[in-house]
């Protein structure tokens, strides 16, 4: 063997040579051994086939290329070992030439390169690794010297690559001298740690840290692996703020918190946790009730935790069960348990919370209580009761329930009683239905009828039902009450023809007391017009020459008319009390100036009989209030009347006291206290009633009717007090009055004191007036012409309504008297006519004189034209001061307005005419409220409505009554009339002189 060869074959690397056409002539022995091939095997280009697939094209491109261009060539490639494994190699060929120079094919050697691979590959993973890595990693000489740094450290430590490698691990840490004892560790066996890095900037990081030894180019050295724990350090701080939290929620649950280890075989186990509520509960401490073997709940039923049912709920649901939480000190305490099982730190556990229930149980026991109470009262209820579910068109459907009495009432019990209320009950009216009644169910929740129910025997038995619907336990119902009306039915009955007979006996009653009334109307006209004869015509003589004793003699038949003119009031005033005819007013007055009055009405009676009259009044008291000033002086009046009648000796007094006040009221007493003969205990009893007096001695020695105190009585009554008597047999009498009088600001309202009958007053300067007067009765009309003519008036009689209705067409006069009864036509129709007739500019006063004295008497005159009202007896006083009033608010014939009556007062001197400060307020509020119904008037007026026409005009008639508007008030008279007529004409007419006289009136002001 050529000994090159032999050399060749010989050498560990794989030699090869081909020939110029690219075919393997010569491979040495160790190609042939890594191949596991013969040479024949792989001469010419059976060695491709070892060549890996992917790696197959590759190659033959790079020694096709060498081949054109007889260049050496270099190409990796995976070559199939003998067992099968592709190894990666190097194969490096280079042309060669023969003696010529020419070409003679390629030589090239294969060399093994996995081993050299897969160090490099391994780098290559370790720098990726290495610079890409989360973590800091360091590597560190024995010395703490740092050697290399990835990307990781210089970004946390904030030092550049070159500034790192020239620190030692003493450098990044806090405490230096731990640090070396941890490498010396760290090196001989690896350590892991935490510990605090310093930045470069000096803030701290707090790191965990691997380190281990390892041997690096022949020399120890530390691979440690950093990673920064701040978020993880953050992280525990919150963790264990919650634990913390909810170890405290834990605690703090008002439940009793139990976990109970599982075992294996779903048996239960000790207790690993329990909540503070348990532990006070129990009375024990955690670690107590911990140690504890036996259960601390004991169900109330006994229950197995390993059957099937059980586990079931406790894996997928809640095991709810009642049982004793036994305590310490033995005590059972009712709970209610809700357990499941739930994983704790990868171990199953059984959770269970037990909820203290006494009160609970305790309720529970109240609600029964409750139940049983009320079902007693549903069963004892007297109506019957029926409770039935809706059906959806709101008819009642199945019975849900029904009482004691409902069982009894229908016959049937609970269990049987399977009809709908519709079917045994029907409306006891025939225009009604039952459908209807449930169409009314549904729109009000609630009707009530009454009907007739018939039960099991076929009895029809008179009902009053109710119903009512509403929800209960999530369903509509409705609630029916069936009450037996049977005997009311015949109550009802009885009732009905007791009414009737009741109504008949009512009928007559009032038809009695209408009798009555008119009975004392006329005789009230009868008697007073005689009396009125009397008085005037001795006031008439009294103005003559007499000698002292006819005068004398005439004064005690005046006195003596005027007793029996007292006598017909007291018994009017009482008829029109038992009537209800009499009124309480509510005006504003003086009540000092009252109090005086009074006083001086009865002083000439004490002294006549040689009495004292004294009366005491507080100075500090207000002097203005509201109230009934007429009414304070009846009463008043009567009890000093009686106080002076009764005493002979001694004196008289009137105290007034104030016993309470507040910012409206103020309530006084009135006594009147007298030394007389005094009144016995037991004749005290009735003295208050009407026609009632001590005794017949009495009435024979002093008088009297016995009415003066029931009347006073009923108005004392009447105004809202009280009054008594306190007296002794032969001691005097003190009789008491107690008002609560309304407050009355005079200062507020311009309230002036109103002129009493006792101012001087000076003689008319009005003249002498033509007088209308018409008088049926020949006495009282001499009277009253005398007196008109003592005054200068001429005065023209009419003895009946046609003779004064023709009278007036006649002639012209500046006031009419007119009597209210007369014959032929009475004077409310003579005057009514007379309205009629006036023109437009005119209007004739028109007084009414009338023995009439009821209630309403007045402002009925005046609501049928007249302008004043005088009761008979006519008093010559009165008479002239009516006349010269209402005759001077109107203007004369000449276009004149006559003078007032001058009147002088304390105060200084008026004219009667003037109005007060009240009077002025409640002018301008009365016509700013006319100013309104005038826009009304039109309104009815252009709209034609005679009805409303004539109902406006008659209440600006009454505005005009009260604020003394008398031109104004006849225009709307006449607009009244007119409308009752049917006159649109006139009444426009009439309209704009109304205008024009409320503009002057007004001042233009208000309108």
């Amino acid at each position: 063997m050529d000994p090159s060869l032999h050399l060749v074959d010989n050498i560990p690397a794989l030699i090869w040579s081909n020939d110029r056409e690219g075919k393997h002539d010569y491979v040495n022995q160790a190609w042939l051994e890594f191949t596991g091939l013969t040479f024949e095997e792989i001469r010419d280009d059976g060695w491709v086939s070892s060549i890996h697939p992917e790696d197959y094209s590759k190659t033959m491109d790079v020694m096709e290329h060498s081949c054109r261009h007889n260049a050496p060539f270099e190409v990796e490639y995976r070559l199939r070992r003998y067992d099968g494994e592709y190894r990666h190699c190097l194969n490096r060929g280079q042309p060669y030439y023969d003696s010529q120079g020419e070409l003679a094919g390629y030589t090239g050697v294969v060399i093994d390169i996995t081993d050299r691979k897969l160090v490099q590959e391994a780098e290559r993973v370790y720098q990726i690794v290495f610079s890409h890595a989360r973590d800091i990693v360091l590597m560190i000489d024995e010395e703490g010297q740092i050697l290399d740094a990835n990307a990781a450290a210089i970004n946390t430590y904030g030092y550049s690559r070159e500034e790192l490698i020239s620190l030692k691990i003493f450098d990044l840490r806090t405490e230096p001298n731990f640090a070396w004892q941890q490498i010396f560790t760290a090196l001989e066996k690896g350590c892991f740690f935490e510990t605090v890095h310093l930045r470069k900037d000096g803030s701290k990081i707090p790191v965990e840290v691997s380190s281990q030894g390892i041997l690096w180019r022949d020399k120890r050295i530390l691979i440690s692996i950093i990673r920064d724990i701040t978020e993880r350090k953050e992280a525990e701080v919150i963790i264990r703020e919650n634990e913390e939290k909810f170890r405290e929620i834990f605690n703090r649950i008002t439940d009793c918190v139990f976990i109970h280890e599982v075992k294996d075989d779903g048996q239960i186990g000790r207790i690993r946790e329990v909540n503070d509520m348990a532990c006070e509960l129990i009375g024990l401490t955690r670690a107590e009730i911990m140690d504890l073997s036996n259960e601390v709940i004991q169900a109330k039923s006994p229950m197995t935790l390993a059957n099937e049912f059980t586990q079931k709920l406790l894996s997928k649901s809640h095991l709810v069960f009642e049982g004793m939480l036994l305590t310490q000190k033995g005590r059972e305490i009712p709970v209610e348990v809700k357990a499941h099982y739930t994983v704790l730190n990868g171990q199953r556990v059984l959770l269970s919370i037990a909820r203290d229930i006494t009160n609970q149980k305790r309720i529970q026991q109240i609600l029964l209580e409750s139940h049983n109470k009320y079902r007693q009262l549903f069963d004892n209820i007297t109506d019957a009761v029926f409770v039935h579910e809706l059906e959806e068109n709101g008819h009642p459907g199945p019975l849900i329930e029904i009482n004691e009495k409902a069982s009894r009432l229908m016959g049937y019990n609970e269990e049987t009683f399977k009809l709908f209320i519709g079917a045994c009950i029907r409306p006891a009216s025939p225009q009604l239905t039952l459908d209807e009644m449930w169409e009314g169910l549904k729109k009000t929740n609630s009707v009530s009828f009454e009907g007739v129910c018939t039960n099991l025997k076929g009895e029809d038995i008179p009902v009053e039902v109710n119903c009512h619907t509403f929800r209960l336990n999530g369903r509509n119902v409705m609630l029916t009450l069936l009450r037996d009306i049977t005997e009311r039915k015949q109550i009802e009955q009885e009732r009905k023809l007791a009414e009737v007979e009741l109504q008949q006996a009512k009928e007559k009653a009032e038809a009695a007391n209408r009798a009555k009334s008119e009975f004392l109307a006329n005789m009230s006209h009868e008697i007073r017009t005689p009396i009125n004869g009397i008085i005037g015509m001795i006031d008439l003589t009294l103005l003559a020459s007499l000698e002292d004793i006819q005068k004398e003699n005439l004064k005690i038949a005046k006195n003596c008319a005027y007793s029996l003119f007292k006598i017909i009031n007291d018994i009017l005033d009482f008829s029109k009390i038992e009537a209800g005819k009499l009124t309480v007013e509510e005006i504003e007055f003086n009540l000092k100036e009252i109090i005086e009055q009074i006083i001086k009405t009865h002083s000439p009676e004490a002294e006549r009989k040689g009495l004292d009259l004294v009366y005491t009044f507080s100075a500090n008291l207000p002097d203005y209030y509201n109230g009934d000033p007429e009414r304070i002086k009846q009463v008043l009046n009567n009890l000093l009347s009686n106080a002076l009648k009764f005493t002979e000796r001694g004196e008289v007094s009137l105290t007034i006291k104030r016993l309470q006040w507040d910012k409206d009221f103020s309530e006084f007493k009135f006594t009147v206290k007298d030394t007389g003969i005094g009144i016995a205990k037991e004749e005290q009893l009735n003295l208050f009633e009407e026609f009632n007096q001590v005794d017949g001695s009495i009435t024979r020695k002093y008088g009297g009717t016995g009415l003066g105190l029931a009347i006073s009585r009923k108005l004392v009554d009447m105004m809202g007090g009280k009054i008594w008597v306190e007296s002794e047999k032969g001691k005097g009498s003190s009789f008491c009055v107690v008002l609560k009088l309304k407050h009355c600001d005079k200062d507020a309202i311009g309230f002036k004191p109103a002129r009493n009958k006792d101012e001087a007053k000076v003689t008319s300067t009005a003249g002498s007036y033509r007088i209308l007067l018409a008088e049926d009765h020949a006495v009282n009309s001499v009277v009253i012409t005398e007196m008109l003519k003592t005054q200068g008036h001429v005065v023209d009689v009419a003895m009946d309504g046609q003779e004064a209705l023709a009278l007036y067409h006649k002639n012209s006069y500046d006031v009419i008297l007119m009597d209210i009864q007369l014959p032929r036509l009475d004077g409310i129709e003579v005057t009514k006519r007379i309205r009629e007739s006036e023109g437009i500019q005119s209007h004739t006063p028109i007084i009414a004189i009338t023995a009439y004295a009821l209630k309403g008497d007045r402002e009925g005159f005046l609501n049928a034209g007249m302008d004043e009202y005088i009761p008979k007896p006519v008093m010559m006083e009165e008479l002239i001061m009516v006349l010269d009033r209402v005759v001077t608010k109107f203007v004369s014939g000449d276009g004149q307005v006559q003078q007032e009556e001058v009147v002088i007062t304390d105060e200084g001197v008026y004219l009667a005419g003037m109005p007060s400060s009240l009077e002025r307020v409640n002018g301008e509020l009365e016509l700013f409220e006319m100013a309104y119904d005038l826009k009304k008037l039109r309104i009815a007026l252009n709209n034609g409505d005679s009805v409303a026409l004539e109902h406006i005009a008659h209440r600006i008639k009454e505005r005009c009554s009260v604020i003394g508007a008398h031109r104004l008030k006849a225009l709307a008279f006449k607009i009244e009339l007119a409308a009752r007529r049917g006159n649109p004409e006139e009444a426009k007419e009439y309209m704009y002189y109304l205008d024009s006289e409320y503009k002057q009136l007004s001042g233009g002001k208000v309108e």
